[in-house]
């Protein structure tokens, strides 16, 4: 025996802790006013008996605060026991058993054992179970057959009150009330009117954030606590709603309350400056939210020279550093109850050097080509490199002297900015970049530089990704053709594409762009005696490829290269066109192709053909009041055609014929302005791509998703003006686009 109160009274058994052999640890016998609070007693591997024995009529024993590591047993007709605020975990079954007692209170405890944990039997009376956390499952050992978390048996349940407690048992029933088993409180409340508001699926002995256990104990219970086993206050936890009852309704269940863990959300020590000159006032601002969102205060420390301690809830301190060198700067969170917790800190680093004024230079370079060869210098690439200051510099701006607005330098990250600008004309313009420090400070410099556009006429393809999200920079063909007119291009089910080109001399000029990528090189469409102004391409679903060229005779001619290479014989004019300014042609899923054609007064024509070679005949999209300039098709894998136009105005509008031959619209729905020429392709995935040129000779381009809406336009970072442009969407989803130079 370890401890044998037998016959005592008036006893007050006080931070003791016990590793006791056969028979137990403590005894209480008879006697009264017995008081055991943060006591330890935990029976030794091998012994027998329980950790705590009340029994012989023993009177108002209370266990407070304290561990008990195996069974507690108040039997033999004692009176007002109270268990209250303890760890009771044991290695067996029956942790805490009620034999026979009377007016017992289990209150607040933490009980986890295996088997059966709390028992109330033998016609006790007048006890109270309430706010406790009991687990059935805590330890393995070999259980009874029926592992219940609470038995109350029938010569006691009429005097047994039970609630808000959480009772798990595994996929054993929960309770075992006056001999009927019950798998949950809502089985047992329905029969007994007991565990009303009891949980049921609290695995283990810790309530953790969001547990069912915190802010839903009933306060008011027998001997409920104010403070919790480890001494700490109830408090509530903002972020589980309180359901408890009593003069408060967020005390926890089980012995220990879930205190604020004091782990920000959010850590950071923002400094004004990282590098600031002798003397230099830097502010410091920590940046941490707590989990439960209470204001947290701070202390300052610096590893170089002493800091004047400031505490401010999520204030600023400013720090005026007067030693050269690097200077870490500590922000250690203070507790609310005035400690500061060493654990949770955040840090800046500071160097301090000589003062010095800030010097602004730059740097200025042209962009490359995606195979590394550089544009004709239109494109520049402005830096804030070589610029120096005693505080660390904060950004740069530049302004590039075209009239366009300053632009904010993107941040290199190693100190500079940099940003890359295109010129729409060539020219000598003056670059003027502007740096500003930490200390508020600014300084100018201003650089000469001297642009060249490509010569009129130069072609240049570029490339958009998947979904057309992102480009390429645009790049000269491979063959190098200049003295072109007009171009258009078309991809191939095979993953090769075909590029047509006017020249200015009238001539039809045709490449072929391999799937790897590689051209095969430019050969002309020998016409003799024509004369050709426009002309457009689509690649058919059997890999032939259909053109159409306008004349200078404003004809419409029209040939067909075949998968195999051949031509059909001839070009021929299909249902008589003339009084054509411009066409364009697009391939049909069903293997019929459709045309769109500009008339030299303004009107816009389309026609159909199907695929034994015949044609439907001109249709005219009548616009009472409307002058057409320029047109673009796409036909959708749905089956739709998307017509697409410019008007003298320069507005770009869109109307849609469904694959039914119905039109989903009556009237052109508006889709841009300021543009000249226009063009539009299809992509896999039923988006559409429209690219215009401005009236200024910029590029630009949009998305049209599947749901009717546009990703907004946005231009294509090409050197010089553009004069015209055609776009294909290529069956992997990505694009490839055309652009003939104006100069």
């Amino acid at each position: 025996m370890g401890l044998d109160l037998s016959g005592a009274s008036d006893i007050r058994v006080e931070n003791i802790r016990m590793l006791s052999g056969a028979g137990g640890d403590a005894v209480v016998a008879g006697g009264s006013n017995v008081t055991f609070t943060h006591d330890a007693f935990n029976l030794s591997t091998g012994a027998t008996g329980p950790a705590l024995h009340v029994t012989d009529s023993a009177a108002e024993v209370t266990v407070l605060d304290s561990r008990l590591m195996s069974s507690v047993v108040v039997d033999g007709g004692a009176d007002g026991t109270v268990l209250t605020n303890d760890v009771l975990v044991a290695t067996g079954p029956n942790n805490v058993s009620i034999v026979g007692a009377s007016n017992t209170a289990v209150t607040g405890n933490t009980i986890g054992g295996c088997g059966q944990s709390v028992s109330v039997t033998g016609s006790a009376v007048g006890t109270s179970l309430e706010n406790n956390i009991i687990d059935s499952t805590y330890n393995t050992c070999v259980a009874p057959p029926q592992s219940y978390g609470l038995l109350v048996d029938a010569s006691s349940a009429p005097g047994t009150t039970s609630d808000y407690n959480d009772v798990y048992a595994g996929g054993s029933a929960a309770y075992d009330w006056a001999g009927a088993a019950y798998p949950t409180a809502s089985a047992l409340y329905a029969v007994t009117g007991q565990g009303q508001h009891d949980d049921n699926s609290l695995a283990g002995t810790v309530a953790n954030e969001g547990s069912p256990a915190v802010n839903s104990a009933d306060s008011a219970a027998v001997d409920e606590q104010p403070v919790d086993f480890n001494g700490d206050p109830r408090v509530l936890d903002p972020l589980v709603k309180p359901t408890g009852v009593g003069p408060y309704d967020y005390y926890d269940r089980g012995a220990v309350e879930l205190q604020d863990p004091l782990m920000p959300a959010t850590t950071k020590l923002i400094a004004s400056a990282t590098q600031a000159p002798v003397g230099g006032a830097v502010t410091l601002q920590p940046a941490e939210t707590d989990t439960w969102s209470y204001p947290l205060t701070y202390e300052f420390e610096d590893n170089n020279e002493p800091l004047a301690t400031t505490l401010g809830a999520n204030g600023t301190y400013t720090a005026s550093l007067s030693t050269l060198g690097d200077h870490t700067i500590w922000a250690i969170v203070v507790a609310p109850n005035g400690v500061a917790l060493n654990a949770s800190y955040v840090r800046t680093i500071i160097n301090v050097v000589p003062a010095a004024p800030l010097v602004a230079k730059q740097k200025l370079s042209t962009s490359g080509d995606a195979h590394g060869v550089p544009l004709t210098e239109t494109s520049v690439i402005a830096s804030s490199v070589g610029s120096t200051d005693s505080w660390n510099l904060t950004g740069a701006s530049f302004s590039f002297g075209d009239g366009t607005p300053a632009v904010p330098g993107i941040d290199n990250h190693d100190g500079t900015w940099s940003t890359a600008h295109t010129y729409a004309k060539a020219g000598t313009y003056k670059i003027t970049e502007t740096v500003t420090d930490a200390g508020g400070h600014t300084a100018s410099t201003t650089s000469s530089f001297t642009t060249t556009a490509p010569p009129a006429g130069t072609l240049e393809i570029g490339t958009r990704s998947t979904g057309g999200t992102s480009q390429t920079p645009p790049w000269p063909t491979p063959a190098g053709l200049t003295g072109i007119a007009q171009a258009a291009i078309t991809a191939l089910p095979n993953g090769t594409a075909q590029l047509v080109a006017v020249t200015t001399s009238g001539v039809v000029e045709l490449d072929i762009r391999n799937a790897a990528g590689t051209w095969q090189g430019w050969h002309a469409l020998a016409q003799p005696g024509t004369t050709v102004k426009w002309v457009s391409i689509a690649g058919m679903r059997d890999d032939s490829t259909q053109i159409i060229e306008v004349t200078s005779t404003h004809k419409i001619l029209q040939n067909i290269r075949k998968a195999s290479g051949t031509w059909q014989a001839g070009w021929t004019n299909p249902t008589s066109s003339s009084g054509v300014a411009q066409a364009v042609i697009t391939a049909m899923p069903d293997g019929t192709s459709q045309i769109a054609a500009v008339t030299t007064a303004g009107k816009l024509l389309y026609d159909i053909r199907y695929t034994n070679g015949t044609w439907r005949g001109w249709q005219t999209l009548a616009q009472s009041g409307i002058t057409v300039k320029a047109a673009g098709i796409a036909g959708m894998p749905d089956g739709s055609t998307q017509f697409t136009e410019v008007t003298s105005t320069g507005l770009a509008k869109l109307l849609i014929r469904k694959a039914n031959g119905s039109w989903a619209t009556t009237t052109w729905t508006q889709i841009g302005s300021g543009a000249a020429q226009i063009s539009s392709a299809a992509l896999p995935n039923g988006t559409a791509l429209c690219e215009i040129v401005t009236t200024s000779g910029a590029y630009e381009s949009d998305v049209r998703n599947t749901n009717g809406t546009w990703q907004g336009w946005r231009a294509f970072a090409l050197p010089g003006t553009v004069g015209t442009g055609s776009v294909a969407g290529q069956h992997n989803g990505t694009a490839l686009i055309v652009a003939v130079a104006a100069g």
